[in-house]
C-alpha cells in the first residue's frame, strides 16, 4: 500500500475518532499532524489521562493511558506479578510495566487494515479502557505504595 493511501486511511480513522469524542461532548486536544488525541476522564477514585494515536504506517489505532505512580525498585517484582494477574482477567487491552524504569500504562489496539472503523468501535475502546483503568489504578497504587500487600491485591481481584 502506498504512503498516500495509508495517510488517507489514517485521516478517515482520525476524523471518526474526533467525531466520536465530539458526540460525547468531551473536550480533547487534537493534533492533526500526528493523528493524536488527548483527553482526561475522572474515575471513581483517580483522574485518568488517555491518548489515542492513529498509526498510519502500521494501520493501527492505539489507545493508552499512563498511570501516574512512582513505583519503587523494591516493589517492581510485586508490580510485575500484579500486572500479570490483571492481564489474565481483563477483557481487552493490557497493562504494561517496564521493570527497568518503573513506568506503567494501559494499552489497547485495533487494526483498521481493510476495515471500516465506526464510532461504535471508538466508543467501545473508550468505555472499556476507562472501566479497566478505573477498576485497577487504585489497587495498583495501593500495592506500589505499600498500603496493601500482594496477597491483599490478589484477593481484591477475585471479588
Amino acid at each position: 500500500m502506498s504512503d498516500e493511501i495509508k495517510i488517507k486511511e489514517a485521516q478517515k480513522v482520525f476524523e471518526t475518532l474526533c467525531t466520536a469524542l465530539n458526540n460525547r461532548g468531551w473536550r480533547f486536544q487534537r493534533d492533526d499532524s500526528q493523528f493524536t488525541v488527548r483527553y482526561g476522564v475522572n474515575g471513581d477514585d483517580l483522574p485518568m489521562e488517555f491518548v489515542f494515536k492513529v498509526d498510519a504506517e502500521r494501520g493501527v489505532l492505539l489507545l493508552f493511558s499512563v498511570l501516574s505512580m512512582n513505583i519503587k525498585k523494591e516493589k517492581a517484582v510485586e508490580m510485575a506479578v500484579a500486572v500479570s494477574i490483571i492481564n489474565n482477567v481483563i477483557v481487552d487491552g493490557c497493562f504494561d510495566f517496564d521493570i527497568k524504569n518503573g513506568r506503567m500504562h494501559f494499552r489497547m489496539t485495533n487494526s483498521y487494515i481493510e476495515s471500516i472503523i465506526g464510532e461504535e468501535l471508538i466508543e467501545y475502546m473508550i468505555d472499556c479502557s476507562c472501566s479497566t483503568v478505573d477498576d485497577f489504578n487504585e489497587k495498583l497504587m495501593g500495592l506500589s505504595s505499600g498500603l496493601i500487600t500482594l496477597e491483599q491485591f490478589v484477593q481484591s481481584i477475585g471479588k
